[in-house]
């Protein structure tokens, strides 16, 4: 009898090896074929094939790691992030995205950080500051997006670093970067880039250096360096201007009345606009002369500007301005606000 069970237990334990080789086997087949498929670049098969295993075995971590590089390869980031978070629930601390960022074809390497921007962990930052001196032009501008995504100020340093890259768009998304991470380390690099030979790197530049000015500890005595500097970089000056206007900052209502008399247009704009928040008695016969600018968005700019001066004297003409048909929509809308702000007035302000 002791036998028997014996056998019978030795048999049952042979009957097990064999079912497990033989699913092993399977999926050591479907991973080949897989990888076939993707080195042929047949995503969508090798999509359909690798859904149908992991239907088959939901919990094998290797089918969904090879889920991830595949969908990867296929350039869908949104659904590669889908099946990542899939994966760390099976491996919480897997590793195939770091795994993928030394992978020696460049697209896998550019997908893996996109996705890492999606993920939005700060334990990446180290794994993608190595891709900044990719020789890949394309992995450096994935990687410098995916660091602003994260928004860790440990990728402070190695963007300001990536503003010096040689191609224009990875010092564009360097610039947004460091806007979207706030640190105010950022400030005098972000101005020294101000200078840069290609324009969407300096509005990039600008738009980071704004979202700085706005921040409880902005670096006022950067931005104070640039913006009385004479001889210095203009558009720096300009955007030095712009930032201590919003810090309420007067002592640049001088500069911001040269400004608003520039041959630019957008440069006029910004200068009523900023005279606006300043709200200076002094500024207002500049601001109203604007009523009459060539340019529709510095009328309505001057209107909007008016409006937060509660300006009472203006009043009539803004009216005149909402009744032309043939004036802007937008300076009319902006003209009926502004109207709305001076009737809740007290005394006007005059300089």
């Amino acid at each position: 009898m002791k036998r028997t069970v014996l056998m019978c237990g030795g048999l049952l334990a042979l009957c097990s090896i064999f079912f497990l080789s033989g699913c092993g086997g399977r999926h050591a087949e479907t991973i080949r074929k897989v990888k076939t498929l993707m080195d042929q670049q047949q995503f969508v098969p090798a999509l359909d094939e690798l859904t149908v295993a992991i239907r088959q075995d939901p919990k094998n971590i290797e089918l969904k790691r090879l889920r991830v590089m595949l969908l990867i390869r296929y350039e869908r980031v949104d659904m590669a992030y889908a099946a990542y978070v899939e994966l760390q629930k099976l491996s919480p601390n897997d590793q195939v995205l770091m795994d993928a960022l030394r992978d020696k074809d460049p697209k896998i390497r550019m997908g893996a950080a996109r996705v890492l921007g999606f993920v939005g962990t700060p334990m990446a930052v180290q794994g993608l500051e190595r891709l900044l001196s990719d020789p890949d032009r394309d992995v450096r501008r994935a990687t410098v997006s995916a660091l602003g995504e994260i928004r860790d100020s440990r990728a402070t340093q190695p963007l300001i670093k990536a503003l010096k890259d040689e191609w224009w768009f990875v010092r564009s998304e360097a610039a947004q970067a460091l806007g979207k991470i706030r640190d105010i380390a950022a400030t005098e690099p972000l101005f020294m880039v101000m200078s840069d030979t290609d324009s969407s790197v300096q509005l990039s530049a600008e738009n980071a250096l704004l979202t700085i000015s706005r921040l409880p500890n902005a670096p006022r005595e950067i931005f104070s360096k640039y913006a009385h500097d004479e001889k210095g970089n203009p558009e720096a000056q300009r955007v030095a201007l712009l930032s201590l206007s919003v810090m309420k900052d007067h002592t640049v209502v001088a500069p911001l009345l040269q400004l608003i008399v520039s041959p630019e247009p957008r440069k006029r704009a910004q200068a009523t606009r900023a005279l606006g928040i300043l709200q200076d008695p002094t500024a207002l016969p500049a601001v109203r002369k604007a009523l009459t600018d060539p340019e529709a968005m510095v009328r309505l700019q001057a209107v909007e500007a008016l409006g937060e001066f509660r300006d009472v004297p203006s009043a009539g003409q803004i009216k005149a301005m909402v009744e032309n048909t043939n004036e802007s929509p937008l300076v009319r809308r902006g003209g009926v606000v502004a109207l709305m702000k001076i009737a809740q007035a007290g005394p006007p302000k005059t300089p």
